[in-house]
């Protein structure tokens, strides 16, 4: 009877012991493989994007490389090439990248997507390190980061390889935030000080990683000679960028234009804001912009009270100076072009970290709001609407825009294919609008078999 008792307690025990085994698993698959799943999946949608709306074609600005490149390849290029300014950029180390590009892959443009692609595969590595650390349990809330992060909403900078320089400075600057978030090392200290070099020399609004930077040594309590450190290597790097600068061939309108018609900028401003959310015209969008500017000041102001003892609030925070600085260059510099301008979907790349900001400097509100917390559930069910609107209207605008531009970019490769022959009114139409220039560079591309004449023989 003993004996019976004790195989059949062995039996349940094993049987719990079985259960045990099984559960965890499954209740690990439900807490954790599926919420990767779904932040995984629109990583997925952005790569397939550009391998079905991408087309390898030399563009627009992308013909202006071709002085540089041709130099390369017969040996007489020289440092200040490299060095030569694009509208208001230093772009240094793209410049790098773009005769790395001609030298491997012959000018292939579409590489130039999937390398933009990478750096923001990086970029969201790096956001997530530095969200786990403050939000360790709450992987389900990291979910709409990367619907955010890969939305189509930028579909321009993603289909256009040479874009790739946002790219970099964003993974840059998500770099730096992660080197700044440690504790005081003297290595990552300096590889957060390089980043900024790095990202300052690939575009101008590589510039505004020094104050967003300066966001965490400020709460971080860091030492006098570190903050004196990061300042001196921000005017140094601004001294070296503006020297030999040409302020009357930055691309841009008149900067007068900014003070002439202050009203038309601050519209500008708000349109360029809200224009992350592909719904109804430029006035639903400065409206939209307005909305999520005043979320953005509640982030920054709680931010700025609780950052010293709360850092979660830093990262958000460095978010906002980095893309307010980015919006206001606009303003000062694309403003006088008018409003509609302010839509352009390059802009959006940046603007989404704005979003990013926002819905993170919220979190513990939204957190609040679903335990039936009354506090902060005005600021939470907003958050919620705008990434509810925000993520579907980027994915059906982002196809129809992707569609519209791949056959646009089809047409421009048949035209390159055959400048010597194509019209004048076509080739600036789908290349470039300096008739004479394209033709003398496409030649160069002929030559060197780059792009659309790689095939050729």
């Amino acid at each position: 009877m003993n004996k019976s008792y004790r195989l059949v307690m062995e039996s349940k025990a094993d049987l719990k012991g079985l259960q045990k085994y099984l559960q965890i698993p499954i209740a690990w698959k439900q807490s954790t493989l599926l919420p990767w799943a779904l932040a995984f999946f629109p990583i997925l949608i952005y790569l397939e994007y550009i391998v079905f709306f991408g087309v390898d074609v030399i563009y627009w600005d992308e013909w202006n490389l071709f002085p540089m490149i041709h130099d390369f390849f017969a040996g007489t290029m020289t440092f200040s090439e490299l060095w030569e300014q694009h509208n208001e950029n230093r772009m240094l180390f793209p410049n790098l990248f773009f005769l790395l590009l001609a030298k491997t892959v012959h000018f292939d443009t579409k590489v130039g997507m999937f390398v933009g692609a990478f750096f923001l595969m990086l970029s969201f590595l790096l956001l997530y390190s530095i969200y786990r650390k403050h939000f360790q349990s709450r992987i389900w809330a990291f979910v709409p980061v990367s619907y955010l992060l890969f939305g189509l909403v930028q579909y321009e900078n993603t289909l256009w390889g040479f874009q790739v320089a946002w790219y970099m400075i964003l993974a840059c600057l998500l770099g730096m935030f992660s080197c700044l978030e440690r504790p005081y090392v003297t290595w990552t200290f300096g590889i957060s000080i390089a980043l900024a070099i790095l990202a300052s020399f690939s575009s101008m609004q590589g510039l505004f990683l020094w104050p967003a930077g300066f966001v965490y040594l400020w709460a971080n309590n860091y030492s006098l000679r570190s903050k004196a450190l990061w300042i001196v290597s921000f005017l140094l790097t601004v001294l070296t960028y503006f020297m030999g600068f040409d302020f009357h061939n930055t691309g841009g309108s008149s900067v007068l234009a900014f003070f002439s018609h202050p009203v038309n900028a601050i519209a500008y401003f708000f349109v360029v804001v809200g224009s992350v959310i592909q719904v109804g015209g430029v006035e639903a969008k400065g409206a939209i912009g307005i909305v999520l500017f005043l979320l953005a000041l509640h982030g920054a102001f709680r931010g700025v009270l609780s950052a010293k003892s709360d850092r979660s609030y830093l990262f958000p925070l460095g978010l906002m100076v980095f893309v307010f600085l980015f919006d206001a260059s606009l303003v000062v510099g694309r403003s006088g072009f008018g409003v509609g301008q302010a839509t352009s979907s390059r802009y959006s790349t940046y603007n989404i970290l704005l979003l990013i900001a926002i819905y993170i400097s919220s979190l513990r509100e939204i957190s609040a709001s679903f335990a039936g917390k009354k506090q902060g559930w005005f600021v939470a069910v907003s958050v919620i609407l705008v990434l509810a609107v925000q993520v579907p209207s980027s994915y059906v605008s982002g196809m129809k825009s992707g569609l519209s531009l791949y056959q646009g970019r089809t047409q421009s490769a048949n035209t390159l294919r055959s400048f010597r022959t194509a019209p004048r009114k076509l080739i600036e139409r789908d290349l470039w609008s300096n008739y004479d220039l394209v033709f003398q560079r496409a030649s160069w591309a002929e030559l060197y078999r780059f792009s659309v004449f790689r095939e050729e023989k």
